[in-house]
């Protein structure tokens, strides 16, 4: 009898084991089977998501675009194995802006972040936050760069909006009032190592080293000695790579979104910087999204940051609002005619703002002048056709339509400031490069060429940048 008792424990004991190792294996991750290995450990568990933001990156300064201008193995690999999209257009080729559209799926007239300085988002819009936290998701955000503290409205909803390091900085070039993105994945790391597994996260995490003023990158300066920017997108790469390695290793699953905010001139149309003109090198991103999502991508190029918004509510389940964007699962409207501007010029230099129209294959450029470049036969936009007797009625209907959205004399009064800045905060971001002593307070407005002034500016910034310091920083004159 107790030997049959025993016998009947025993079966028990191995039964209980035998369905408990089945329920184990059901809802842990077999990173063998798999080359994604972050599976969640419940089937009907919300993912994690992950949004990187690269400020000033251009769209050929990643490996998988075929340039040869820098290796990016990480992003590379994440662009393979998921979707990429090498041209994706930015509304405008400044930080806050085009990261407020990013967020809020809006474009800037109706998000009301016209400029890096100035403005703040309305508390009635809604972001990416807002739906997430909604959702049950915990928010955290950490950026690298005064031009996206809380002042400016894009903390809302964050339960931490990490913007420690931007504090106490000198106010020169050199030492401008930004984060190393070192210092920006530590606090990521302790973050998510701090947190348990049982609320799904969203995190915004910004680099801002592709911007200037370049940091010197042991291994990565040595690389590309004669290129600093392409040593800054290498440096970042290998970052990105420790927080997907970290997303890996988690019980949850977590989805990645890696996206450029605007690009650079790097003196390509004589621009050395971004903002000043629209030009393909400082409208165009690249956009990463992964892992590939089990539903198509069906909507047609090109690709906006203002569609951002839709398609991570459409793939997370979110409850997405009135906004400008459109989900990229969808099949999307008729062909649309997208627009670009930036007021840096009137900002910066007292002179008119820069508008830009793209249809149709077609990209029309407005300032004191006309452009127009046919895109898809002149995709570095060298040769204007404006002049061109044969493009005339392209040239009438791009101009109609710039017209219409940015009819100057109303254009003019959305651009007043929202947002009241200190005199400590003014300098913060001159010391930034996104504004200057002549501007918005004048509104005396000067009539200006923008391809004459991104010449002189370039000049400009050769000569200021032919001195070397006595910091660890790249001279930026071989950029150029």
């Amino acid at each position: 009898m107790a030997r049959i008792k025993i016998t009947f424990l025993f079966f028990l004991a191995a039964f209980a084991f035998l369905n408990l190792s089945c329920n184990k294996g059901k809802n842990e991750i077999d990173s063998k089977q798999s080359i994604i290995k972050n599976k969640a450990s419940k089937s009907d568990e919300k993912p994690s998501f992950l949004l990187i933001t690269i400020d000033t990156w251009r769209s050929d300064y990643i490996g998988v675009s075929g340039s040869g201008k820098v290796e990016t193995p990480n992003l590379d690999r994440l662009a393979k194995e998921g979707v990429y999209e090498m041209r994706a257009e930015t509304p405008c080729p400044l930080t806050t802006p085009a990261h407020a559209t990013i967020l809020t799926g809006l474009l800037p007239l109706n998000h009301r972040i016209l400029d890096c300085v100035g403005y703040v988002l309305p508390s009635s819009i809604p972001t990416l936050a807002t739906l997430f936290k909604e959702k049950g998701y915990e928010t955290a955000a950490f950026i690298s760069s005064e031009t996206l503290k809380s002042r400016y409205g894009l903390n809302k909803d964050f339960n931490v909006y990490d913007e420690s390091g931007l504090e106490g900085k000198s106010l020169n070039l050199w030492d401008s009032v930004s984060k190393d993105g070192k210092e920006t994945t530590l606090s990521v790391l302790k973050y998510i190592n701090s947190r348990d597994n049982d609320t799904p996260q969203f995190l915004w995490v910004h680099y801002y080293d592709l911007h200037i003023p370049y940091r010197y990158r042991e291994v990565y300066s040595e690389k590309y000695p004669n290129d600093p920017y392409a040593a800054q997108a290498a440096f970042v790469d290998g970052e990105i790579s420790k927080l997907v390695k970290r997303t890996e290793i988690d019980k949850r699953k977590w989805r990645i979104l890696v996206v450029g905010d605007h690009g650079e001139g790097l003196g390509d149309h004589n621009e050395p910087e971004h903002g000043l003109a629209l030009y393909t090198e400082t409208i165009h991103i690249p956009l990463i999204i992964y892992p590939k999502p089990e539903k198509d991508f069906l909507h047609p190029r090109p690709w906006r940051l203002e569609d951002i918004a839709p398609t991570i509510c459409e793939w997370f389940g979110l409850k997405c609002g009135n906004i400008d964007g459109e989900s990229l699962f969808s099949k999307g409207k008729e062909e649309r005619v997208v627009y670009s501007f930036s007021i840096l010029p009137l900002v910066q230099f007292g002179v008119n703002p820069v508008y830009g129209v793209r249809k149709g294959g077609f990209f029309y450029m407005k300032h004191s002048a006309e452009e127009l470049y046919e895109v898809q036969k002149d995709p570095l936009e060298k040769n204007d056709l404006s002049k061109k007797k044969e493009f005339e009625n392209v040239l009438k209907s791009l101009r109609a339509f710039c017209e219409k959205t940015f009819n100057e004399e109303s254009f003019l009064k959305k651009i007043s400031y929202s947002l009241n800045l200190s005199q400590e905060d003014l300098k913060n971001l001159q010391s930034l490069g996104y504004i200057s002593g002549s501007g918005m307070e004048s509104r005396n407005i000067q009539k200006a060429d923008i391809r004459e002034v991104c010449k002189d500016y370039l000049n400009f910034e050769r000569v200021r940048l032919s001195e070397k310091t006595p910091q660890n920083v790249f001279s930026l004159k071989e950029a150029y």
